[in-house]
């Protein structure tokens, strides 16, 4: 299921995103969930779970449906997700 503007509103993401160094490298990876609330054709928001409002750009050749059996880890917490409707994989360079 390929997401658009209008699908993607409502949906649980999990957002998993590496930041680069100036050679190219990875420096750090970043991983949110929460919930799409509102998507321009500037970007995608999304209440995370702790309440915060997080937004991304509408890369939706990035955003992939999770299979529903799918069950993700948060890499710091160790916390498990098993109700994530889609993916978000970013990768971000520096200005």
């Amino acid at each position: 299921m390929a997401f658009t503007k209008e699908t993607i509103v409502g949906k649980r993401i999990l957002i998993r995103i590496s930041l680069l160094d100036e050679q190219g490298k990875i420096d750090s990876r970043v991983q949110v969930y929460g919930k799409v609330t509102e998507c321009t054709n500037q970007y995608i928001k999304v209440i995370t779970s702790q309440g915060e409002e997080f937004f991304i750009p509408p890369a939706f050749d990035q955003i992939k449906a999770s299979p529903p059996e799918a069950v993700y880890t948060i890499r710091e917490t160790n916390e498990e997700l098993k109700d994530i409707e889609a993916v978000a994989v970013l990768t971000m360079t520096p200005a």
